[in-house]
């Protein structure tokens, strides 16, 4: 979308640094992909555009679009719209998202056999793309998320790697699944993934598996056959610590959401929204704010009814594109800046290392 001009005079003594901005906490990003002409399978642009929950766009982040020592760039496909399914740490610390390190306007950027590029944004603005993943495949590399900055797990139909493990900096990925996958998500420490054509919805091994081939278990009683599942949230609404109610973006249908019962996934209410890919939320006290999004909306949704409740609301659309030249992909609230010790605690730290120092000098004094 377009952005706003900032004159020579506004632009004057003040540092490039300073355009990497701290995202604002409670804001939504959206990966956005840019074109100066109509989308198409070549590569394009890619920026994170950051909105207020009422839809005012704040800033938008463009992503690296060429190689420049350990950073790579990070394009996707202008007509792929499974990719680009953005995650947000569980720890509300790193932004994840998957590209191609590719020039703008490489044709055929997916199917090409390029690298695939992993993006982790922090809360400061401040973007690593030095993770370029070769061995791939020539197919859709859809979403990764990490916990730490560090460790990663990214999902797509990779030439049947469909989930894989790696960590920052890295040329190679671990397989870990082998079926084609759209998000991959952790929710209480286990890691989740959805898929379009296979299980759906799954758990995939226990915790947070880092080698081997894992086992896919699909979430009992959920799915349905017509469903295109692509982004989703997790949370608890009965009690307890384990997810017992799911929120998913079906393309085919809209935002549903589910319910476990009895140890069943169970559908309770969907509510219509066109080529809905892009879905994040929040629980307040049992009060859960939606925010979906299609290849031109920026709709939310609050859902008052509570666990095994039939999911109610009405969608307000907050930003809606015009044109055929940009495109909304997926969807996560702004990652917030790591808490730094508190004052009291840098000093601790300080004396304590003074008092190390004292201690190896006195002992290595002549008597």
């Amino acid at each position: 979308m377009k952005k706003p001009i900032l004159t020579a005079a506004i632009l004057a003594g003040i540092s490039s640094a300073a355009f990497a901005s701290a995202f604002t906490s409670g804001d939504i990003v959206v990966y956005e992909t840019e074109s100066s002409s109509t989308l198409s399978s070549a590569a394009t642009a890619v920026d994170l555009s950051e909105f207020s929950t009422t839809g005012s766009l704040v800033e938008s982040l463009a992503m690296p679009t060429a190689d420049s020592g350990t950073t790579h760039s990070l394009t996707d496909s202008g007509s792929a719209g499974s990719d680009g399914l953005l995650t947000l740490s569980p720890n509300g610390e790193y932004l994840t998202l998957a590209g191609y390190d590719a020039s703008v306007g490489t044709t055929g950027v997916v199917s090409g056999g390029g690298n695939v590029t992993i993006g982790i944004v922090d809360g400061n603005g401040d973007i690593n793309t030095s993770t370029s993943l070769s061995g791939l495949g020539t197919n859709n590399t859809r979403s990764a998320i990490t916990t730490d900055g560090t460790s990663i797990w990214l999902a797509g139909s990779v030439s049947g790697n469909g989930v894989d493990y790696t960590t920052v900096g890295s040329t190679t990925a671990t397989e870990l699944s082998g079926s084609n996958s759209e998000e991959v998500q952790i929710f209480d420490n286990q890691l989740y993934v959805s898929s379009e054509k296979s299980f759906q919805i799954a758990t995939l091994g226990s915790g947070l598996p880092t080698s081997g081939l894992q086992t896919e278990t699909g979430l009992s009683g959920f799915g349905k056959a017509t469903g295109d599942f692509y982004q989703f949230f997790m949370t608890n609404l009965g009690g307890g610590s384990a997810p017992d109610t799911l929120y998913v973006a079906d393309s085919s249908s809209g935002i549903e959401k589910w319910s476990l019962e009895a140890g069943v996934w169970k559908e309770t209410g969907d509510i219509a929204f066109s080529g809905a890919t892009g879905l994040t939320g929040t629980d307040d006290d049992g009060t859960v704010e939606l925010f979906v999004t299609s290849s031109s909306k920026l709709d939310s949704l609050t859902d008052t009814s509570g666990f095994e409740g039939t999911l109610d609301g009405s969608l307000d659309n907050l930003v809606t594109l015009s044109g055929g030249d940009d495109q909304f992909k997926g969807v996560a609230f702004a990652p917030t800046v790591a808490a730094v010790p508190e004052p009291s605690t840098w000093a601790g730290l300080l004396c304590g290392v003074v008092g190390l120092a004292g201690l190896r000098f006195r002992r290595g004094r002549k008597a």
